[in-house]
């Protein structure tokens, strides 16, 4: 299990996923954030899962990954 912590400031963000085929790109603007996270990787064979946790409105994102 790994946890980790960003906080970003206000800015522009881009984000890139490149596969064998294809290279996809996002550009987003984003407001001042702090993220928390919490998951794993492997627990499960072929799946990953995670927590992000947004401590400006108290929701929390559960999600699983196959792979």
């Amino acid at each position: 299990m790994s946890i980790y912590e960003y906080e970003l400031q206000q800015a522009s963000l881009t984000s890139t996923v490149t596969t064998l085929d294809n290279q996809v790109s996002d550009t987003r603007q984003v407001k001042q954030k702090k993220i928390i996270g919490v998951g794993n990787v492997g627990k499960n064979p072929h799946q990953a899962s995670y927590v992000i946790y947004n401590p400006y409105n108290g929701q929390l994102k559960l999600q699983s990954i196959k792979y």
